[in-house]
This record gives C-alpha cells, structure tokens and sequence, in this order.
C-alpha cells in the first residue's frame, strides 16, 4: 500500500476517506434527531469533516486510519440500534 502508519499520507487518499466517514456518521446520527436547531445541526455536520481532514493531513496515517475506522463502526453501530428500537417499538404498539 501507498501508506506509511507512522508519517502523513502523501496522496491525502485517507484524511479525505476520514472526512468523508466523518460527515456520513454525523448524518446518520442527526437523521431522527427532532428539535435540534438547524443551523447547530448543519454546523456540526460541515465542521466536524473540516476539522479531521484539516487534522488528518499532517497526522500520522495510523491516527487516521484510527479515526475513519471509528467513524465506520459508529455508522454501523447507530444503524443497527435504530433499527432494533424502531422494531421494538413497533412491537411494543401492537
């Protein structure tokens, strides 16, 4: 691979992937949220992505391998547990 874990990634390939992962999980997260002012709701989703690419092209690629990586399970993590609740809700009405 084009990685080197201990310097930046010189293509800028995976602090682009880390924003990309980072804005996806802030908006699965932000998608059933009710009452949250709009403009907070659309700060955080541009901010957060900024900040880790900003932070993410001089870090170590390992940090943000690390990052991205965590961005992915939480995706998958709050997709699973809206899933689960919404189903239980369901059943719970019945």
């Amino acid at each position: 691979m084009w990685l080197d874990l201990g310097h930046a990634d010189p293509y800028f390939i995976l602090p682009i992937a880390a924003a990309v992962a980072t804005y996806l999980q802030s908006k699965v997260i932000q998608s059933d949220v009710e009452g949250m002012n709009q403009s907070h709701a659309v700060l955080s989703q541009i901010l957060s992505p900024l900040m880790v690419l900003s932070f993410g092209i001089f870090s170590p690629s390992g940090l943000v391998l690390y990052w991205m990586t965590g961005s992915l399970f939480m995706i998958f993590q709050s997709l699973v547990l809206k899933k689960f609740f919404q189903e239980k809700a369901v059943f719970e009405v019945e």
